[in-house]
């Protein structure tokens, strides 16, 4: 009985394990399809400027190059600061999701803190962006 009982709670550390390691890809927490995006846009937390993106093609890229950020949930973020750096919004069907840069790889979606686990600074990514939707 011992034995199950151990088998069992190993089992169950495992899982908890696997689950608090699992990443996923930042367009997997956008429920919608692409096409229904409608406007995407990028503000600075700095400044407050927004630069906006209308165009379907331009949707999809931008959709789709930050939908490849492999994103694991930081459930130790301790929210110490305030503000952000960059935030990216997708407007759909009078819907939204907004992503919000709160560290150098570091997002919040919907009150869910995750931590970007490849790639380049996500922070830097939205920058260089803003800069050339600016220009």
């Amino acid at each position: 009985m011992k034995k199950k009982i151990m088998v069992i709670v190993i089992v169950v550390i495992i899982v908890i394990i696997l689950f608090y390691f699992k990443s996923r890809k930042l367009n997997s927490l956008y429920a919608g399809n692409i096409s229904d995006i409608e406007q995407v846009s990028i503000v600075s937390g700095g400044t407050g400027d927004i630069a906006v993106v209308r165009n379907a093609e331009d949707i999809e890229r931008l959709v789709q190059y930050f939908g490849e950020y492999k994103l694991q949930p930081d459930y130790f973020y301790s929210d110490s600061k305030t503000g952000w750096s960059y935030g990216i919004k997708f407007e759909w069907e009078n819907k939204q999701t907004f992503i919000t840069c709160i560290d150098t790889n570091r997002v919040k979606v919907d009150n869910k803190v995750y931590k970007v686990k490849n790639g380049d600074s996500m922070e830097n990514s939205l920058k260089e962006l803003f800069d050339e939707l600016s220009e």
